[in-house]
């Protein structure tokens, strides 16, 4: 084996026996493929000769071209040499007559003979020059791919230095090192979307998920229950979730979403409390268990996401798209949830008490068992909803819309709501033995 630049050349010996008059002769050859960064460059079988290669092939054709050029132009050259020498003794034998009609003759023959000896001087010559100015090009061209190959993997090799020095950088114990990080990794995401942002993604929602180090800073966020309490606040994971989702969101407006492919945005559990992710995309993300208390999500999409048990107590949902999510379990209470789109999303069990509801698009949503005390549904929809087991204590449904009393009679009968339609009435009254019955509406 040989070791050519950027790849290796292997020979296999080839021996092979040809027999002839009687005697069995042993010829040696050999096979040999070259490799290259390039991929293969050539695959040939040879014997112990050496092969000609393109140069020589070309030297040959060059020589070829001119001996039938020179030969009949030589030949021609002594024919009129040898005319013009002996003209005297010609024209003194056959006479001045005849002399000048040769003469004539020769004239035109030697004019014709020229134009065509040039023509067929000029046309080899300029097909000649036209092969070499093509094989000219074509070696610029195959050195410009070479340059541009060599090119693209620098830049290849640049970039995912550049994705890693970000990736390192996420776990430095200085926050305002992990804050470049991130800056760094999403300034390539947007440079390279196709290529580098499911990988940038990938390697911030672990970031998020699972960080390393010490919180350094606090912020009063809201517990489940309603009451402030002063937690750690990380402005770092701060700042990649809002990469994340604002990368998902341009590339949303753009078209460009389906880039992800498969990819699956992780998040689930992580804590996100009073970070400020207004019109960020989480679209289809998983944020089971996660803490959003406090956070500010306002115009956020959240469509299909998986939010079930998340802590979303306080937090700002106005007109943030809802639609479909899974928020069974999650826990509301005190958020603000005006003009959101809430449709056909999965609310069973949910904690919504004393949250704003104020023109929010409830229909078709699962409310079952839901808590519902004290919710303001001013101008809400509730059309095709169900609220089934739903406690309604004190909640305000004065101005809900799509409301029926049909609806009415799925709730819980002793969580009473504090006002409905000017057209409906409480389907229940508190009977003998301070029992809830139905009653007739």
């Amino acid at each position: 084996m040989a070791i050519i630049p950027g790849g290796a050349l292997e020979c296999v010996k080839l021996s092979t026996h040809v027999h002839a008059g009687g005697r069995s002769v042993q010829k040696v050859g050999c096979a040999c493929d070259i490799h290259s960064e390039y991929g293969d460059i050539t695959n040939h079988q040879h014997t112990g000769k050496p092969m000609k290669n393109s140069d020589e092939e070309e030297a040959g054709g060059r020589g070829r071209t001119w001996f039938w050029v020179a030969v009949p132009t030589a030949l021609l050259l002594v024919f009129i040499i040898f005319a013009w020498s002996w003209w005297d003794d010609i024209k003194s034998w056959i006479g001045s007559d005849m002399a000048v009609a040769v003469t004539d003759t020769l004239r035109n023959v030697t004019f014709s003979t020229g134009a065509v000896g040039t023509i067929f001087i000029l046309i080899p010559l300029a097909l000649w020059r036209a092969r070499n100015l093509h094989k000219q090009v074509e070696a610029i061209l195959r050195q410009v791919e070479i340059q541009v190959r060599q090119a693209d993997t620098s830049e290849r090799g640049a970039t995912n230095d550049r994705l890693k020095a970000g990736a390192e950088m996420l776990g430095h114990p200085k926050s305002t090192v992990r804050r470049s990080g991130v800056i760094i990794l999403e300034i390539l995401a947007k440079e390279h979307p196709e290529s580098y942002h499911v990988p940038v993604l990938d390697v911030l929602c672990g970031f998020i998920r699972f960080p390393d180090f010490p919180r350094e800073t606090t912020k009063f966020r809201t517990n489940g229950d309603g009451e402030g309490e002063a937690k750690p606040y990380p402005h770092d994971i701060e700042r990649a979730a809002q990469a994340v989702g604002r990368r998902r969101e341009i590339l949303a407006r753009s078209g460009l979403l389906s880039l992800e492919g498969g990819f699956h945005l992780d998040l689930a559990g992580a804590d996100l409390a009073g970070a400020r992710l207004q019109d960020t995309n989480f679209t289809g993300a998983d944020l089971a268990d996660a803490d959003l208390a406090d956070a500010d999500l306002a115009r956020a999409y959240l469509e299909g996401a998986n939010l079930r048990n998340v802590n979303l107590a306080g937090a700002i949902l106005y007109e943030a798209n809802l639609k479909g999510a899974n928020l069974e379990s999650v826990d509301v209470t005190g958020a603000t949830l005006e003009y959101a789109n809430i449709k056909d999303a999965n609310l069973k069990n949910a904690k919504l008490r004393h949250s704003n509801l104020r023109n929010a698009d409830l229909g078709g949503a699962d409310l079952e068992g839901a808590d519902l005390e004290g919710a303001d549904l001013e101008g809400a929809d509730l059309e095709g909803a169900k609220i089934n087991g739903a406690i309604l204590t004190g909640a305000d449904l004065a101005g809900a819309g799509g409301l029926t009393q049909d609806m009415l009679r799925g709730a819980r009968p002793s969580a009473r709501p504090s006002s409905l339609p000017a057209d409906m009435s409480w389907p229940f009254e508190l009977g003998d033995g301070d029992q809830w019955s139905p009653k007739d509406v």
